[in-house]
């Protein structure tokens, strides 16, 4: 699956990969359930998302079973999960860099 999500997960370390679904999966951080399921359809494919069943299509069929597929909700869905993306990346750096808390 091509997404600038997959695209930036491509890059990261698989600690950070675990840090990211401590993240999802943390109802503080993420309060859609439809988030987590798309995380936990992803993850398997981490880190390449190169696996021909790594589809927007078979995502969706994961999410709400037989309903007719419409690339709307999951193009969401991933635009979402980016933006958990990015929240967790400005909490590791501040994590990492206490100072600029203030």
């Amino acid at each position: 699956m091509k997404s600038q999500l997959t695209d930036a997960l491509r890059s990261i370390s698989s600690q950070e990969m675990s840090d990211f679904s401590d993240w999802i999966a943390s109802p503080a951080h993420v309060t859609s359930p439809k988030i987590r399921e798309l995380w936990a359809f992803l993850k398997p494919f981490a880190p390449q998302f190169t696996n021909p069943a790594c589809t927007r299509e078979e995502a969706f069929c994961a999410l709400y079973g037989a309903k007719k597929y419409s690339r709307l909700p999951i193009n969401n869905l991933l635009s979402d999960l980016w933006y958990h993306y990015l929240d967790f990346l400005a909490y590791q750096k501040l994590k990492a860099n206490p100072a600029q808390r203030q």
